[in-house]
């Protein structure tokens, strides 16, 4: 794409110092389809542009003690000089308005008119006047800064570096109406269902929160009040947000008390205990009784995964544990192990096909003795 570009346009330069990156142009054009890492050593390379690091790697030495110069290198240090002299100007483009020729820019009777322009935009004739004042403002200002730093609360010198100079943030403004208003009207016509009222639809059918007790003799939070604070835990831990950021004031509630709660109540012993309260409540529906199937199926699947394991609460440990930047990619893939093992125990004692289709059914002896 560059070789047909640099072929398209036609670069120039007002400016004798910019020369050689022209020149250089048209190097990269002529060499566009041949193949070579290094420019032949008889080739004229313009390295005028070239300083500092650039220099150290484009010229490079063949073992011979000659001096050979590096064309992919060399390319990019092309490039990256044309970018810069395209933005001033020192080297514009044929026929285009942003980049087009610099003398353009003024208008045709400029030399003619140009005490009237000077005068339509406020400025001196002599440069050095011109001069003098932009230096006088950049002391003023200055002065006025030094007058006024140390009684300024708003800005503070800090030892960084040599001292840099720290503002404080500026206060937050006011949400615009506009903002408010299509706020409500994309909620109105997307509305979404966050995980937390999942979380207490679940509650309310199941009400596996009453399996959740504390690890003393007795409490004292009533059950409405605890509930909400262990729904707003299982949340902030199951999302991995944190219990910080469940916002527990506007519920009533503050952080210490949410922390008080995931320590008395969401252990190991009592996550096992709610589990089996949630199979035992999902037991006593109508189920379809296949695995993998109706609403049976993540019961069988936590059952499995705790007796496949290799700890028998290491599935309820890996989710209480907050992870850090990589622990939740390989959570996902112990779980996902896990899942992989419970089925595949559940087709070695034959509840299931490797589809999790039920097993055909088959007699041992008796009509009428006919089991799975």
């Amino acid at each position: 794409m560059v070789p047909q570009l640099l072929q398209t346009l036609e670069f120039r330069s007002n400016n004798e110092a910019h020369r050689p990156v022209i020149h250089a142009l048209e190097l990269l054009i002529r060499y566009a389809d041949v193949k070579c890492n290094f420019y032949p050593a008889g080739e004229d390379v313009p390295l005028d542009f070239v300083r500092g690091l650039w220099r150290d790697a484009v010229v490079d030495d063949d073992g011979n003690g000659c001096l050979r110069v590096n064309r992919i290198t060399y390319e990019i240090c092309v490039l990256e000089a044309l970018r810069e002299q395209l933005r001033c100007k020192e080297i514009w483009v044929v026929g285009a308005d942003r980049y087009g020729n610099p003398d353009e820019d003024l208008p045709a009777d400029f030399e003619a008119q140009r005490g009237a322009y000077y005068a339509a935009l406020k400025l001196p004739h002599e440069a050095d006047v011109f001069v003098d004042g932009v230096r006088n403002d950049v002391r003023g200002a200055l002065r006025t800064l030094d007058d006024n730093l140390q009684g300024n609360a708003s800005v503070a010198v800090s030892c960084k570096a040599g001292g840099w100079i720290a503002l404080s943030p500026l206060e937050a403004q006011p949400e615009p109406q506009n903002l408010a208003a299509l706020k409500v009207e994309v909620g109105s016509a997307w509305p979404m269902t966050s995980l937390l009222d999942i979380l207490k639809e679940t509650d309310l059918r199941l009400n596996f929160t009453d399996a959740l007790r504390s690890v003393t003799l007795h409490e004292i939070l009533d059950r409405e009040t605890l509930r909400l604070r262990l729904l707003l835990c299982l949340h902030g831990i199951g999302t991995n947000a944190g219990l910080q950021r469940m916002n527990p004031a506007a519920h009533g509630a503050t952080y210490k008390d949410l922390l008080y709660v995931r320590r008395g109540y969401i252990t190991v012993k009592s996550t096992t205990r709610s589990d089996r309260h949630r199979h035992k409540r999902n037991a006593s529906r109508p189920q379809s009784g296949n695995l993998g199937r109706g609403d049976g199926r993540l019961c069988i699947g936590l059952e499995a995964l705790r007796r496949v394991g290799s700890k028998p609460d290491d599935a309820v440990a890996s989710t209480l544990r907050r992870s850090g930047d990589h622990d939740l990619l390989a959570r996902r893939a112990q779980i996902a192990l896990r899942v992989l093992a419970a089925e595949i125990t559940g087709v070695v004692r034959g509840c299931c096909d490797d589809r999790r289709r039920p097993a055909a059914l088959y007699g041992d002896g008796d009509r009428s003795a006919i089991r799975r």
